[in-house]
């Protein structure tokens, strides 16, 4: 999925790598800008593996909304996201 329109193409060296974009939320109402440097790099993979139903454009949405004095706490299975980064790494290799 690409609710977002995120997705882009960045050429260097000769060749094409696929991007998501953080400055494309913003024709969404939402920014990154503001967001510390880590939360930049966890939006962006939610951009990557949005597919509508372990991550959705909700998530996209409520990561870009983040707040620093918010006191509401959202944990992330990091276990998780580590397991299905390894297959998606295993499967590239192939």
């Amino acid at each position: 999925m690409n609710s977002f329109g995120s997705r882009s193409k960045l050429r260097a060296g000769g060749q094409e790598y696929e991007i998501y974009r953080l400055d494309a939320l913003e024709k969404h109402d939402c920014s990154a800008q503001r967001l510390p440097f880590s939360l930049k790099i966890l939006l962006e993979n939610l951009l990557r593996t949005e597919n509508g139903r372990s991550v959705t454009a909700d998530d996209v949405r409520f990561l870009a909304d983040w707040k620093p004095q918010a006191t509401a706490i959202c944990v992330i299975d990091i276990l998780d996201w580590v397991r299905r980064a390894r297959a998606r790494c295993s499967r590239s290799r192939k």
